[in-house]
């Protein structure tokens, strides 16, 4: 696991953290869909953020003084970590952020839409 690995994984959950403040009505406008089942909804995002904090914090090990490596305990602090990160350290970050910010949001859209469409 290295630099790009924890950039990724915070670059998700960015978007991830975006998509929280959909209500519902939003949510169904972004997924494309008639009816969001929010129960089903948090279920995936919960288990979403549990991968991204084991991910990260095993992209995290002996990382020290490298970019997007501050530690993580919880959720918690990788919400915050995530809400702050840019991923723009240098101009060619900056062209990869851009770029992993719209797959990472077809990627949860993918996702969110499964959820809503199982029983």
């Amino acid at each position: 696991m290295d630099t790009a690995s924890r950039g990724e994984v915070l670059m998700f959950a960015k978007a991830l953290l975006a998509s929280e403040t959909l209500d519902e009505v939003g949510l169904e406008q972004r997924l494309g869909v008639t009816h969001v089942q929010l129960d089903s909804i948090r279920q995936v995002r919960d288990g979403l953020w549990e991968g991204l904090l084991s991910t990260y914090r095993n992209a995290s090990q002996n990382c020290d003084e490298q970019p997007f490596c501050p530690r993580v305990r919880s959720v918690a602090d990788l919400r915050q970590l995530a809400a702050a990160f840019t991923g723009d350290i240098s101009p060619a970050h900056a062209l990869w952020a851009s770029k992993s910010q719209n797959i990472h949001e077809q990627m949860l859209n993918e996702q969110l839409r499964v959820a809503v469409l199982r029983p």
